[in-house]
């Protein structure tokens, strides 16, 4: 917008908008888009406007689901980081349907390494990133948007695929979370699924966590 309340004219550009991030720490938010089987990067000016499409080439076999990148220092280098769903499966050798994760590293100016790919759960929903086990690396948790379970993977670093996989089971469909988390269990925890709260006993304190000299506990809870 200008200063008198109107808009500059429109400017279109080619892709579907994933995820607005400053991706090269220079301040303006920078666009991170889907095209075709690449991810392409488009930095952010202080006018407003958006720099050439600067491409990631997928994995093989890798295509991304709309809406499902996240941002995240996983290597703890001090520059963004993406980790994105894909809407393709790994056939386990017992014919389970797995979906991947695959965390591209960042090389800085908006470029991105090759990507890894981890395996994550079947039928994922959204990505969540919190701070769980106190190492300063953000790890993972994605729910499962058909039946109820939620997919955390501890980030071991310094290889961000290198993920430790915990499935824990919950009471209704893991749709979403945001994690809070405290060092006195104050319990029952409770998930906020969609349209509901159920408290979560047994076998969910799995997601109790041993960081050097406590125990933290944490709670997943809708946005």
């Amino acid at each position: 917008s200008q200063a008198d309340g109107s808009f500059k004219e429109k400017v279109d550009y080619e892709g579907s908008l994933e995820r607005l991030a400053d991706v090269n720490g220079d301040g303006p938010m920078d666009m991170v888009m889907r095209l075709g089987t690449s991810l392409t990067v488009r930095l952010g000016r202080a006018d407003g406007t958006f720099g050439d499409a600067i491409p990631s080439a997928l994995p093989a076999n890798v295509t991304p689901g709309s809406g499902d990148v996240a941002t995240a220092d996983f290597d703890g280098d001090g520059r963004p980081d993406l980790v994105v769903r894909s809407n393709s499966n790994f056939i386990s050798n017992r014919g389970q349907a797995w979906q991947r994760l695959t965390v591209f590293l960042g090389r800085g100016k908006g470029r991105f390494d090759a990507g890894t790919t981890i395996r994550g759960g079947g039928f994922l929903g959204p990505i969540t990133i919190a701070h769980l086990n106190g190492d300063q690396l953000p790890d993972l948790l994605v729910g499962n948007s058909i039946d109820f379970w939620v997919t955390v993977l501890l980030n071991e670093g310094p290889i961000a695929g290198n993920a430790n996989r915990l499935d824990l089971a919950l009471p209704a469909a893991a749709a979403g979370y945001e994690i809070q988390s405290s060092t006195n269990p104050g319990g029952p925890w409770t998930a906020m699924t969609e349209g509901s709260s159920r408290s979560i006993h047994g076998p969910a304190r799995a997601l109790q966590l041993e960081t050097p000299g406590t125990h933290r506990f944490f709670r997943l809870r809708k946005p």
